[in-house]
């Protein structure tokens, strides 16, 4: 199930909590998705205006004011690492002017200063759509549309990009150093009693007989097995395992 942000409304005291996501929740939207950009809130305000929920209705109020139906960013990264969801993932953002239709906006509070915490959950979530959508969506700076700085943390470092804006679809597995080779497995030694079920096998498949005429075989117990075919039609493989 896709979380959904609190209804649209100006901040207010004691109003509902908007939720925080887990990478893992993301699920992607009806609408076509072939980017993710990322913004930075452009203050490095430490107080409680900037937490938890209180960052998204901040935030909103900044882009209800200018106009907008609602907040711009699909999510929220809080200093300690919290995502919060924004505006619907089904609708368009309203961040990254000219280039808004088929993308997701992200948004991590900060200016020149971004904790470990949230850049953390930036990269995490953007792992879970990468993987969402196959590894065939590609990353993005506001900067890279826009004159701005923005987001001004070193974006393709972080989500490990290549030129074209493309995470490996699973960076955390391509990254790991390979895994140790088995040791061999210990030779096994037959039991007395293994070779007694082999030879059983042998004799219950090529039909061996007391009154067949008697050809001596070489086994593990001794030259004491007859049989009545030619000892050429006795199969090779059954004869090998004894």
């Amino acid at each position: 199930m896709r979380l959904r942000c609190c209804p649209h409304a100006p901040p207010c005291e004691g109003g509902p909590s908007v939720p925080t996501v887990a990478p893992s929740h993301y699920r992607p939207p009806g609408r076509e998705v072939r980017r993710v950009f990322l913004h930075c809130s452009a203050s490095d305000a430490d107080t409680s205006d900037y937490e938890g929920d209180h960052l998204v209705r901040t935030v909103r109020t900044w882009h209800v004011q200018r106009g907008w139906s609602d907040v711009g960013y699909h999510y929220l990264i809080d200093r300690a690492g919290r995502i919060m969801p924004g505006r619907d993932l089904e609708r368009i953002p309203a961040a990254q002017k000219g280039h808004n239709t088929g993308s997701v906006a992200i948004m991590v509070h900060g200016l020149t200063q971004f904790s470990d915490a949230s850049l953390a959950a930036c990269r995490s979530l953007c792992v879970a759509i990468n993987a969402a959508h196959g590894g065939r969506v590609t990353f993005h700076g506001h900067c890279e549309v826009s004159a701005k700085s923005c987001p001004v943390f070193d974006y393709r470092s972080l989500l490990g990009l290549d030129s074209a804006g493309r995470m490996p679809l699973h960076p955390d597995v391509e990254n790991a150093p390979p895994a140790p080779l088995p040791p061999p497995p210990k030779p096994r030694l037959p039991a007395a009693g293994d070779d007694l079920r082999k030879i059983a096998e042998v004799i219950d498949e090529e039909a061996w007989s007391p009154e067949a005429l008697a050809i001596p075989i070489d086994t593990p117990l001794g030259r004491s097995l007859n049989t009545r075919r030619n000892l050429s039609m006795v199969r090779a493989r059954d004869i090998a395992a004894l």
